[in-house]
């Protein structure tokens, strides 16, 4: 019995040790996941940024080819596209194109930063799972131990000669007995015969 007992305690032991570690194998791979996403926001981030310079480039081009028609209006119209109305067309429609490259610009931006921290949240993240499956892993461990030591102590332990339980000691003594005389723990009774004369007997018999 006590030798079952004692394989119990090191199957909880065991079982203790392998759900702990698999808790910890798990968060770790968790934890590789969210810093892969991480890095792929990252590299979102840079692609928004490029989107943006991509298409405040595009929309240059599109601003120079109007301004190329203006001029080639002016032109045809023999009129000095630096004053007067058509001047001022030309202004208008450069300061237009600078709030509009600002505005996609500040737009890739804006994008950018939402992939960053997208990135930062996965990696906060992967750090508090990771964390907090250490705890649980570290509780695992300890449930383990004490379930095995409870486990151990019900096993007991019996010594060579002696009967010991957890709770009771039970031990028995042989007293002396002497060459003849009959004694136990409360009387002890003595025969003695005596001297017969003649013939005659007498007996003599007492408690002590």
């Amino acid at each position: 019995m006590a030798a079952a007992m004692l394989g119990l305690a090191g199957l909880q032991l065991a079982g203790g040790y392998f759900a702990a570690q698999n808790i910890r194998d798990t968060a770790e791979l968790n934890q590789e996941i969210a810093d892969m996403n991480a890095e792929f926001a990252e590299l979102d981030a840079h692609d928004a940024i490029l989107d943006g310079e991509t298409a405040a480039a595009n929309y240059q081009k599109t601003v120079d080819a109007t301004q190329s028609q203006q001029r080639l209006n002016a032109a045809v119209a023999d009129v000095d596209i630096n004053y007067g109305s058509v001047g001022e067309l030309v202004k208008e429609t450069n300061f237009i194109a600078e709030i509009n490259k600002m505005e996609i610009e500040k737009q890739a931006q804006e994008k950018a930063l939402g992939y960053v921290r997208q990135a930062r949240d996965f990696r906060l993240g992967g750090d508090v799972d990771r964390a907090a499956a250490e705890g649980r892993a570290s509780a695992t461990e300890f449930g383990a131990i004490t379930g095995a030591a409870g486990t151990a102590l019900k096993s007991g332990y019996r010594g060579p000669s002696r009967s010991t339980d957890s709770y009771n000691e039970t031990t028995t003594l042989t007293g002396y007995r002497g060459p003849s005389r009959s004694t136990d723990s409360y009387n002890e009774t003595t025969t003695l015969t005596g001297y017969r004369g003649n013939g005659g007997s007498s007996s003599l018999s007492g408690d002590f």
